[in-house]
């Protein structure tokens, strides 16, 4: 919490956000440079709102920011100060002006460190705030678009974008040399486990913390995980071919006491999600669905630019185009998690992709269950 002094005398809040691009102030130095303000200008600082790793480009998303909002109509405090308007929203004029409307019939300004006409009732001041907002948004466009070129570069490149790895798997970035750099597990809670190429752990980072490869000429694959959440898999799979629904799968899993992906109790959903994504039969599939609020429409089926890119990946990689219905083309993922090392073209764990030969799990696209059933279970 941020320190006040006894002469400070305007109530006042301060409001804090560090955004997914990790390239910003740390809520550290911004609780710093507010409590700095605050000092300076006569304010006294009550209480803080955090929005942790959240993005500013919608508003509806931030779960401190809207109970800033809603606690503003109670009159305790007079004043929201931020670091720079840029914390306070990346979102349109429209929805920006929206919020401080508000805290303005609330009788509450809004005040930054670093832009002294945030808070301006005036001709200037509403030009200033337009135009600034319209940076903050612009910033938030350009690197979205940027992320996006880098991802579609990787994919044409082989490599896996980046993201949480599916259940059961880790990713492993190799050098140019195609030595392993380093292993990051996923574990509940968005935390993650670096090992070296020993499997030793060497860090952990949580949520929001920034983990990012040491160059562009490394490439990020995805190499299977430890046994044990390998099993659950084959177990999961396995159950299905026997007949058991979503929901007896997850009572299963819950019975024996084993954590879901995200730490808690399996459920139908987690069940269902699993089965069908097409990783456990050796494809890596990417850009399904995006959830971009300022380069398309949310949904299924990326931009063309996107498909084109993921296709020629795919087929430069297996010497032609994949497109099965409704679906993009995809990278061929060797060896699915149904196969155990020494069958088919699967390497032990942690050796990494054995080349583009396809694994059992492709069956399921083919055949259905019971040639999953033959293929990874080896029943007849």
């Amino acid at each position: 919490m941020i320190a006040t002094t006894e002469t400070e005398t305007i109530p006042a809040v301060a409001y804090l956000r560090r955004s997914t691009d990790k390239q910003e102030q740390s809520l550290g130095d911004q609780r710093l440079e507010v409590s700095r303000y605050a000092e300076e200008h006569g304010y006294q600082i009550v209480r803080e709102y955090v929005d942790d790793a959240i993005s500013g480009t919608s508003a509806a998303e931030r779960p401190g920011f809207q109970r800033m909002i809603a606690d503003a109509d109670a009159g305790d405090f007079q004043a929201v100060i931020v670091w720079n308007s840029d914390r306070f929203s990346r979102g349109d004029v429209t929805e920006t002006e929206h919020y401080r409307y508000l805290l303005r019939q609330a009788n509450v300004k809004l005040l930054s460190v670093t832009e002294d006409y945030l808070h301006r009732e005036s001709i200037d001041g509403d030009i200033l705030r337009t135009v600034k907002q319209f940076q903050n948004r612009q910033f938030s466009v350009s690197l979205s678009q940027n992320t996006l070129r880098g991802q579609i570069s990787a994919v044409k490149a082989e490599s896996d974008p980046g993201r949480p790895c599916p259940y059961a798997y880790d990713r492993e970035i190799v050098g140019p040399d195609g030595q392993v750099i380093y292993r990051v597990r996923f574990c509940p809670g968005r935390v993650r486990e670096v090992m070296d190429a020993s499997g030793n752990v060497t860090a952990t980072y949580q949520k929001g913390q920034s983990l990012r490869k040491p160059g562009k000429e490394c490439k990020g694959r995805m190499v299977l995980s430890t046994p044990d959440r390998v099993q659950v898999v084959k177990d999961i799979f396995a159950w299905c071919l026997d007949g058991v629904g979503f929901k007896g799968i997850a009572d299963r899993l819950n019975a024996k006491g084993i954590p879901s992906p995200r730490g808690n109790l399996w459920n139908f959903t987690t069940i269902k999600s699993l089965l069908m994504n097409p990783i456990y039969r050796g494809d890596l599939v990417w850009n399904r669905r995006t959830e971009s609020k300022l380069l398309g429409s949310q949904g299924a089926g990326g931009s063309d630019e996107t498909a084109r890119a993921v296709g020629q990946a795919s087929a430069d990689a297996r010497g032609g185009m994949d497109r099965r219905a409704g679906r993009h083309p995809r990278h061929r993922q060797p060896g699915g998690l149904g196969q155990s090392p020494g069958d088919g073209d699967q390497t032990p764990q942690g050796q990494g992709w054995p080349g583009q030969a396809e694994g059992p799990m492709a069956a399921v696209g083919r055949s259905g269950l019971r040639a999953l059933q033959s293929a990874v279970l080896g029943r007849a």
